[in-house]
């Protein structure tokens, strides 16, 4: 098992941790993986060429090929590529599947509270990302009764304007 994130490791080690989960997830589908390729050839033409977008995107649009080979195949070219192609790689992955990004293995580890090295605390993690609101539904309720009363008030105002 890989060692837990750390701030001192690249996008280039993020995603060696990271393309095993990756290539099994079923949300990674054909349709999200091609967005991610013309993504990568259109914004940034010096890590994914005209040339190398061909070659790939035959091989994704082969659908004798399964995805996970596809996927595998541009995950080991961007590795291959550096630092700034694995980046450009999770900010398309971000920009396209947040539910995928969100829940990659050194996302979840860097989640984890410090005072449980072996993340074996996750619920707390997962209540944080529910509570949108402590006050409840009262507290929205009062908002939007007074939104409300203004707007009426406002409009049963006589305005002072003759025009």
């Amino acid at each position: 098992m890989a060692a837990p994130w750390s701030c001192s490791d690249g996008y280039h080690v993020q995603l060696q941790r990271d393309s095993q989960f990756l290539c099994s997830d079923q949300r990674m589908h054909t349709e999200l993986v091609d967005k991610l390729v013309l993504q990568l050839n259109r914004t940034y033409p010096q890590i994914l060429t005209d040339k190398e977008a061909q070659r790939v995107s035959s091989l994704f649009r082969n659908l004798s090929v399964p995805t996970v080979v596809r996927l595998a195949e541009l995950l080991v070219h961007l590795q291959g590529k550096g630092e700034v192609a694995c980046h450009e790689f999770y900010r398309g992955l971000q920009i396209h599947a947040y539910n995928v990004y969100f829940n990659l293995p050194t996302r979840v580890s860097r989640r984890r509270e410090p005072a449980d090295p072996m993340g074996t605390n996750t619920v707390a993690c997962r209540m944080e990302r529910y509570v949108l609101n402590d006050r409840g539904k009262s507290n929205i309720t009062l908002v939007l009764t007074i939104t409300n009363d203004l707007t009426g008030y406002k409009l049963t105002v006589p305005s002072e304007c003759k025009c």
